[in-house]
């Protein structure tokens, strides 16, 4: 019932300085070619894992967290404190990993995806990190729950079983426009590896995307992660990636 509702009940983010003015959004969004990539300062994997065993929860929740203060910082440096109040919604999609069925006698099922791409809210309306924090942690369990899952991932099928594929690609280009970003973190090896002799010192993935890209790879024991987005909504990406780092200096003392 929880990822069923999910679904149909979407509703539009707030209009904030990161994503396009509602009029702008509705009924679809229309892609920018003028995308910018900024690479992010790395993010070192030995703070996420103090707050995590701080707050016992995940690594994901802590990066999350940590890019959700970031993003209500770098909101609160560019206008007055009154543009964030109680009622401010802000959204991302995440990727969540499912298992994948492993077939000697079929291999192709174990390298395609098995995704989902449920919406997750962000605190950036609330004022205190650990606060964000603990809304953070609840929203992912939430997304993590057998009942969410079950849900979105019946309805999921449901939809693109019995739906015209036309639709189908109405449906989800409107579910872009309710939401300000997409979020997505990957590992990779904890050590350092070699690509034809030579060390690989870092990873990016880069995914030009309707809505704002950010991707983070954990890898030998740094976070590298980018922006991907247009240079309209982040004038200057580059404020972010300290925030983020500033918010979780403060996850990390506190």
């Amino acid at each position: 019932r929880e990822g069923i509702l999910s679904i149909l009940a979407l509703k539009h983010d707030s209009t904030l300085d990161c994503n396009l003015p509602l009029a702008d959004r509705k009924p679809y969004m229309v892609f920018n070619d003028q995308q910018r990539y900024v690479r992010m300062p790395s993010i070192p994997a030995a703070a996420i894992k103090q707050v995590r065993q701080q707050q016992s929860c995940s690594f994901n929740d802590v990066l999350l967290a940590a890019f959700t203060g970031g993003l209500r910082r770098y909101l609160m440096a560019k206008r007055e404190q009154g543009q964030l109040t109680s009622r401010t919604v802000c959204k991302t999609f995440m990727l969540i990993g499912l298992p994948r069925p492993v077939d000697p006698a079929n291999p192709s099922v174990s390298l395609a995806n098995n995704i989902l791409t449920p919406a997750v809210k962000l605190p950036i309306e609330v004022p205190e990190p650990r606060t964000r924090l603990q809304q953070t942690v609840a929203a992912c369990n939430d997304l993590k729950s057998a009942s969410f899952l079950m849900g979105i991932k019946l309805t999921s099928k449901l939809l693109t079983a019995v739906l015209p594929t036309g639709i189908m690609k109405s449906l989800a280009s409107e579910a872009v426009t309710k939401c300000t970003a997409n979020f997505t973190n990957l590992p990779f090896p904890d050590v350092p590896c070699t690509l034809c002799g030579q060390e690989i010192k870092e990873v990016q993935c880069v995914f030009p995307n309707i809505l704002p890209q950010i991707s983070l790879i954990s890898y030998n024991s740094n976070v590298h992660w980018n922006l991907v987005a247009n240079p309209a909504l982040f004038p200057e990406p580059e404020a972010l990636g300290k925030f983020v780092l500033e918010e979780l200096s403060v996850l990390a003392s506190s």
